[in-house]
């Protein structure tokens, strides 16, 4: 049987090398354009690379232009030059593409390689993994205001004609892949049609990340968040909270690069019962979530937030925000619990909770596992990318 022929713009990302795979497993993957970290075009032939075509156009502008964004006080206060680039690698992929069937196009570098796919017949479904960019925009605009009296934000907005080229490849795909309810929602608000929405989860390696046989924190209830330090993973309300906690059984360790947002906050809440261990490498992520007892992503706006699937599969009691892959994986009370955004009340009520109820802990780390293990491995993610591909291949 004839396999339908694929072509795929694709981004940075952990699960970019199991997209592939799906690719390369259900159809005939004809080419992939990566823009991390190089700008590259790969042509295959049976599921084997066998010709690659390198931008260096593109990798030394790349290098100059951030380099004298970085360095150069004046341009520091324009815009990031996102937008340039973006355009540099459309028309790389739209000059590089090749006839396909399907076309998956990855948000922000594709307007113009989606209207070429579209100029032959092609379906065309667009990656998008964050939320509507109206959306980011507003919720980042909101949380530096709150803030402004305290610290800078460390992001501009999205640039003006980036953001309309986002909206354009919203309007000329035929279907939106996006990781989240959460994600979903924010484009219906915006008018996008919810038939035109799909949904497709993250997944993650359950033999990576598994609980350890016993807990090692005999004496002390050691509560963990990993992700960048920043206003927007809502890491200043799980400070806030920590602080009304007034009991030395307790730790918080705080995993991730820091950026300078933070540094105000973090000397505002500076406490002997917290640990900073900064940026360290994904391979040795499990043995922080196996040496701890309950996980807080407290995001203020997220399309997903793997952590949180991360910190289930350890078997971790997880708190998050309803900004999150929450409603997605998480049933409330039962394999972890969901807390409004910018709540430290409530981020401190359940944390009061776990730490008295060694019990409730207990059986929802047995749920939590359970919940990943049904749902969310790599596996089960690979399979819902395949029924998002035959969705749109067949129902436009």
């Amino acid at each position: 049987m004839e396999k339908w022929s694929v072509s795929i713009a694709i981004g940075p990302g952990q699960h970019s090398e199991h997209i592939l795979n799906t690719l390369k497993k259900h159809y005939e993957l004809r080419q992939s354009f990566h823009t991390y970290p190089n700008l590259v075009a790969r042509k295959y032939k049976n599921g084997a690379e066998v010709e690659l075509t390198q931008s260096r156009l593109y990798e030394n502008l790349q290098r100059i232009i951030w380099a004298s964004w970085i360095r150069l006080p004046y341009l520091k206060t324009k815009q990031t030059p996102r937008s340039l680039f973006a355009r540099l690698a459309d028309d790389f992929i739209k000059n590089n593409l090749e006839e396909c069937a399907l076309f998956i196009a990855w948000s922000q570098i594709s307007l113009k390689s989606i209207r070429r796919a579209r100029d032959w017949g092609a379906k065309v479904m667009l990656e998008h993994q964050m939320v509507h960019v109206l959306k980011w925009d507003e919720i980042i605009s909101e949380e530096y205001s709150i803030w402004s009296k305290v610290t800078k934000g460390s992001y501009s907005l999205f640039p003006k004609k980036l953001v309309e080229r986002m909206i354009r490849e919203y309007e000329e795909s035929d279907f939106i892949n996006v990781l989240s309810s959460y994600a979903r929602e924010s484009f219906i608000k915006q008018g996008v049609d919810p038939k035109k929405i799909i949904v497709t989860p993250y997944g993650i390696d359950t033999e990576k990340f598994r609980p350890k046989a016993a807990s090692v924190n005999e004496k002390k209830v050691r509560i963990l968040y990993v992700g960048r330090m920043e206003l927007l993973k809502g890491v200043q309300y799980l400070l806030e909270a920590f602080a009304a906690l007034k009991r030395k059984d307790v730790e918080l360790h705080l995993v991730g690069p820091i950026l300078p947002e933070m540094l105000p906050l973090l000397k505002k809440y500076s406490d002997e019962r917290i640990k900073l261990f900064g940026a360290v490498n994904h391979e040795d992520l499990p043995k922080f979530y196996q040496d701890s007892d309950i996980f807080v992503f407290p995001s203020i706006n997220d399309a997903f937030g793997l952590v949180v699937l991360e910190a289930m599969a350890c078997g971790l009691p997880v708190i998050t925000t309803e900004n999150s892959c929450a409603h997605d994986v998480i049933n409330d009370g039962k394999n972890g619990f969901i807390v409004p955004i910018r709540d430290a009340r409530a981020i401190k009520e359940k944390l009061e909770m776990l730490i008295e109820c060694e019990e409730t802990r207990l059986r929802i780390r047995t749920e939590a596992r359970k919940s990943v293990e049904m749902n969310f491995s790599l596996e089960h993610y690979e399979e819902r990318y395949f029924k998002a591909c035959e969705k749109t291949l067949k129902e436009v």
